[in-house]
């Protein structure tokens, strides 16, 4: 989106593709700042934003820790009250 909130590039992908696969495909190179959500936080945009001067606004993970819960490989805590979201839990 530009100064004027126009958008100059979309993509549409299919639901099971990942957000950043993206990434290449919507970068113009003339950015000056990226914002993104933290499905973009890699390695490899840090370097692309770095290569082409833009500034690195992607947000990084957060959120309250996973933990072991026996149930699978680290699921969210589902007592956790503090939570935001609605994980997928076995009590």
């Amino acid at each position: 989106v530009d100064e004027d909130g126009f958008i100059h590039r979309q993509t549409v992908t299919p639901g099971n593709a990942h957000n950043s696969t993206e990434r290449d495909t919507l970068l113009l190179a003339d950015e000056a700042a990226l914002y993104a959500d933290a499905a973009y936080s890699s390695q490899a945009t840090r370097e692309k934003l770095e290569q082409f001067g833009i500034d690195d606004q992607v947000q990084g993970l957060s959120g309250p820790p996973f933990v072991q819960s026996g149930f699978g490989p680290q699921q969210r805590d589902c007592r956790d009250p503090l939570r935001r979201r609605a994980p997928l839990c076995h009590l």
